[in-house]
């Protein structure tokens, strides 16, 4: 996190080095004395493993994914996502966490966040934080059909060490069946 400041510093100072001018100036491709150069590009972060057995993965966590047990049509039933920090990390008390789930027809979201139905957070009461390491969010709703369909939405979270915090928002998945 404290590359941010240097990073828009450094392009800061490389776009008021520009010349404003779009005619050439008789030396392409040398630069002046003192110009200031503009910092590489960060290296992309590393995609998750592709199948790391959890519903997400990321270099410091881990997410799992339940729905309740004997979820039905028109009834109420939750989805618990679990956050597992791991390593030297844990979970960051002061992030506001939140899932933002995709429009379905299959359900109705019972979400109380004032951003929407289909919107769990930490502030409406969703999130739970059980230890250090691990905290729940509920997913509240009820499915309008019988059969089976996928709960999609992207989970913003925060876990931290003793010298960093992550910011993340994986996407996740939930199979969902209605009988």
């Amino acid at each position: 996190m404290m590359r941010r400041p240097w990073a828009c510093f450094g392009v800061l100072a490389f776009l008021l080095g520009c010349s404003k001018s779009d005619a050439p100036s008789g030396n392409a491709g040398a630069q002046a004395p003192g110009a200031a150069v503009p910092p590489a590009a960060p290296a992309p972060a590393p995609a998750p493993p592709a199948n790391c057995g959890h519903a997400a993965c990321g270099e410091s966590y881990f997410i799992d994914t339940a729905l309740q047990d004997g979820c039905t049509a028109a009834a109420k039933c939750q989805v618990a996502i679990k956050l597992v920090a791991t390593g030297g990390f844990h979970i960051n008390d002061q992030y506001p966490y939140r899932f933002k789930a995709a429009d379905d027809p299959t359900v109705e979201f019972l979400g109380t966040d004032p951003a929407g139905k289909n919107v769990f957070s930490k502030p409406a009461g969703d999130w739970a934080q059980g230890d250090a390491k691990s905290g729940v969010m509920t997913v509240h709703l009820t499915p309008t059909t019988k059969g089976s369909s996928t709960i999609s939405g992207v989970f913003k979270l925060s876990v931290c060490s003793a010298e960093k915090c992550l910011i993340e928002q994986p996407e996740l998945h939930v199979a969902l069946h209605a009988s």
